[in-house]
C-alpha cells in the first residue's frame, strides 16, 4: 500500500511512538518525524524511482531545517534547555518565554502535513516551510555551483532539459528549479567594458544639467 496519514499513524502507534492527532487521511509522497536528535523519513513506495529520490531529499530537508538545526543552536547556546526540546520535561514559566523556544519543535516532531482539500498549503507558513525544504532539495541533488557551471552555453528554455538529463529531477521540479536559477545565473555583459569588469563613465554633463549646474568647459 502506498504512505497516508493513517498507516503512519498506525505505525506510530505500534512502535509506542506519539501519535499525529486529529487530522485527516490522505496519500503522502513522505514524512519525516524526529525525536531525541533522531529523524526517521518515510517515502511512498508506490512511487517511482525519481520521484522517491526527490521525497527523500525533501524529506532531509525538512530534518535539517527545521528540526537539527535549531536543537543544534540550542545545544550550543542554552544546553539547560534541551531536555524541554526534547520533551523530557515542561519548561517553566521563564523559560516559557525565552526566545530560543519560541516557534522551535519540543518534543516528538512531525513536518507540517496537512493540506486542503485542493492539496494546496493550509497557510503561508506551511508554504514557507515547504518552499524552504525544497530548495535545500534542490541543492543536495543538483548543487547550484554545480548546475551554473554547466549553463554558459545553454539558453534559459533548456536549462529543464539540463536539470532532468544530468541530474535526474522530474519535469516538474526541473521546471521550478530553473526558475530559481535563473535569478543567479550570470547575465550576459552589455558593453565590451562590463565584459571586462568596468563599467562606463557616467554622463557628467547630463547629470549637471539635470542638477540645474552649468557644464564644465573645456
Amino acid at each position: 500500500d502506498g504512505l497516508t496519514l493513517g498507516n503512519l499513524d498506525e505505525w506510530l502507534h505500534r512502535h509506542h511512538l506519539p501519535q499525529l492527532g486529529d487530522v485527516a487521511d490522505r496519500p503522502l509522497r513522505g514524512c519525516v518525524v524526529a525525536y531525541g536528535g533522531i529523524g526517521l523519513l518515510f517515502v511512498d513506495r508506490s512511487d517511482d524511482p525519481e520521484q522517491r529520490r526527490q521525497t527523500l531529499a525533501h524529506e532531509a530537508g525538512h530534518f535539517i531545517v527545521d528540526y537539527l538545526i535549531p536543537r543544534e543552536n540550542v545545544i550550543q547556546r542554552r544546553p539547560e534547555l534541551l531536555d524541554v526540546l526534547d520533551g523530557e520535561r515542561e519548561p517553566t514559566d521563564a523559560e516559557r518565554f525565552d526566545a530560543l523556544l519560541a516557534d522551535l519543535p519540543i518534543g516528538f516532531h512531525t513536518h507540517l502535513l496537512e493540506r486542503d482539500t485542493h492539496g494546496g498549503h493550509l497557510s503561508v507558513v506551511t508554504a514557507d516551510v515547504e518552499d524552504r525544504a525544497e530548495r535545500l532539495a534542490f541543492e543536495l541533488l543538483a548543487p547550484l555551483q554545480r548546475v551554473l557551471a554547466e549553463l554558459p552555453s545553454t539558453a534559459q528554455h533548456e536549462i529543464p532539459q539540463l536539470l532532468q538529463e544530468r541530474f535526474g529531477l522530474s519535469a516538474g521540479a526541473a521546471t521550478r528549479y530553473a526558475g530559481y536559477i535563473e535569478r543567479y545565473r550570470p547575465r550576459r555583459p552589455r558593453t565590451l567594458l562590463e565584459a571586462i569588469g568596468l563599467t562606463e563613465p557616467p554622463d557628467i554633463s547630463a547629470d549637471n544639467r539635470l542638477a540645474g549646474q552649468p557644464e564644465a568647459e573645456s
